[in-house]
């Protein structure tokens, strides 16, 4: 099912799946555009991670021309009903803003992916997801009506970023450290 056992060195196999959006659709029409580039770097994460058992699903996520403000997007609302089904285990984005520019829904978002035992590269499981979840909502009010405020820009400062990382390689930085090192 979700969770097989990899021949090589005895790990799940965790089904990654990559979700790329952009807000407007120009430049889409180039053979190689911001989606391409943005699904490339997380495909490299994703290779990069092979050792850990990481495999890159075959379908593609890709919303063009979708605004991040709220999750009424075909392929991401495709992507949800394959988590609903348990056929991923793992979602990578190469920023947290390409998964959803509202607070309110990356909360929803997450604790959905935690009742289905989906992760998110960068984003601890256990206490120190939940002290950065409520660091968050404690520290940064709901957007006002009519405004969106980037959610990448409040978990910045937590260590919670990125989801997929813009190298090749992960970044160890947790809210812990973070919290240790204070701030500046």
């Amino acid at each position: 099912k979700l969770r097989q056992v990899s021949s090589s060195a005895s790990r799940p196999i965790l089904r990654c799946a990559i979700y790329t959006r952009k807000s407007s659709e120009e430049g889409l029409e180039q053979g190689f555009n911001t989606l391409d580039a943005q699904f490339e770097a997380c495909a490299a994460y994703v290779a990069s991670q092979k050792h850990e058992g990481w495999k890159l699903v075959s379908d593609r996520y890709h919303d063009g021309g979708f605004s991040g403000g709220n999750t009424d997007r075909p392929a991401l609302q495709r992507l949800l009903a394959e988590v609903d089904a348990g056929r991923v285990s793992m979602i990578v984005v190469y920023k947290i803003d390409r998964l959803t520019r509202s607070l309110l829904d990356f909360v929803r978002l997450v604790d959905m992916f935690d009742r289905r035992g989906v992760g998110l590269p960068g984003s601890r499981r256990g206490r120190r997801r939940q002290l950065c979840r409520h660091l968050v909502l404690a520290c940064f009010p709901a957007p006002r009506s009519g405004t969106r405020e980037p959610v990448g820009a409040l978990l910045r400062p937590l260590g919670d970023l990125p989801l997929a990382a813009r190298r090749a390689r992960a970044v160890e930085t947790t809210s812990a450290d973070v919290i240790a090192a204070g701030p500046g």
